[in-house]
């Protein structure tokens, strides 16, 4: 690039001189002067329509920004039921009422915090928004539905959320909805969102279930199934530590089930057999012994029941081993802590 001469700098500081520019543009509203690489000063007029179109379009955007907030609220003592609300602000909103378009960016508690990598708990289907779910919504009338926040977190996230944290809220269409309506709320004729937010959410650590201590063990690993028909539960027993032998069958589990449908106990009959010592298992704090169980065969009534039940596992163990030279074998009856099941939602 080449360096203006003297005569071009001096034909340049005249131009600045006849158009005022050592004023410092005094009525900046009026006119806006541009000088370009030092040498000639364009004045460009700025009409005062333009600056109100601007400022209208800045409180067009402001109001589509705030037209409405969502909030989590607890419902309740139990860790995972809240309640999903929509608030309309300043104007009535058409809400796309669907509660599979909540998600949470989950952060939680960490010794380590800037190594935490946040968890995002969403719909676990695909979500295609129903049109015909609609509604309106006016200001201090909110939409709002009871959640269970397991239908969304699972697996590391749920293990995540149990450790305390805090919550990113969010209610839209997900980017991967490829099929109905994008827009989940609008103004009548006026803004719209595809996505609205809201204050975070804080939960402290859970504490340990009282049922996870004890000499012995019993655990029921979480599970996820379509429907009660697929469902298969696993139960495992073990000992704090000490080594033991336990005789364990399916037809003395039973399942003491919580969910949105009720209370109910899942059991079969037991079958008396005379036991041998090949049914015996040695367990201990690293072994242990388990059986799966599919409830539905026991109980039809489960095929009706959706969303996240609570499970809670009671093993009877009738047999002793001293007979057959077994000593130490476990008799009784030994409950484990609930676990969730996720059975497919409407």
């Amino acid at each position: 690039m080449r360096l203006p001469t003297k005569p071009q700098r001096d034909r340049a500081d005249g131009a600045r001189s006849d158009h005022g520019v050592g004023s410092r543009c005094e009525n900046p509203s009026v006119a806006l002067r541009w000088c370009l690489a030092g040498l000639v000063c364009i004045p460009v007029s700025v009409a005062p329509e333009a600056h109100a179109q601007n400022a209208e379009g800045s409180r067009d955007a402001t109001t589509a920004d705030r037209l409405a907030e969502v909030r989590l609220v607890r419902a309740g003592e139990h860790p995972y039921r809240w309640r999903l609300e929509v608030h309309a602000i300043g104007a009535p909103i058409f809400l796309l009422a669907d509660r599979r378009l909540l998600t949470i960016r989950w952060w939680a508690t960490s010794l380590r915090p800037r190594r935490a990598r946040p968890h995002d708990c969403r719909w676990p289907r695909r979500v295609r928004p129903d049109p015909g779910s609609q509604r309106a919504v006016h200001p201090g009338s909110p939409w709002s539905v009871d959640v269970d926040l397991r239908e969304y977190c699972w697996g590391p996230a749920l293990e995540a959320f149990a450790r305390g944290g805090r919550g990113e809220v969010r209610f839209g269409v997900p980017g991967r909805a490829r099929r109905g309506p994008s827009v989940v709320a609008r103004l009548d004729g006026g803004g719209a969102r595809s996505e609205i937010t809201g204050p975070d959410i804080e939960v402290a650590p859970q504490v340990a279930s009282s049922d996870e201590a004890g000499p012995v063990r019993v655990r029921l690993a979480a599970a996820d199934a379509p429907n009660a028909e697929q469902l298969a539960l696993r139960v495992e027993v073990r000992t704090s530590g000490l080594p033991a032998w336990v005789l364990l069958r399916e037809d003395r589990v039973r399942f003491e089930i919580e969910g949105p449908d009720g209370r109910a106990v899942c059991a079969t009959t037991p079958v008396p057999i005379v036991p041998v010592r090949e049914r015996f298992a040695r367990v201990d704090g690293r072994r242990s012994v388990a059986v799966s169980i599919r409830p539905a065969r026991w109980c039809p009534w489960l095929a009706r029941w959706r969303g996240v039940l609570d499970v809670v596992p009671v093993v009877e163990l009738p047999y002793a081993g001293d007979h057959l030279g077994l000593t130490g074998a476990l008799t009784g009856t030994y409950r484990g802590p609930a676990a969730p099941v996720r059975l497919a939602a409407p």
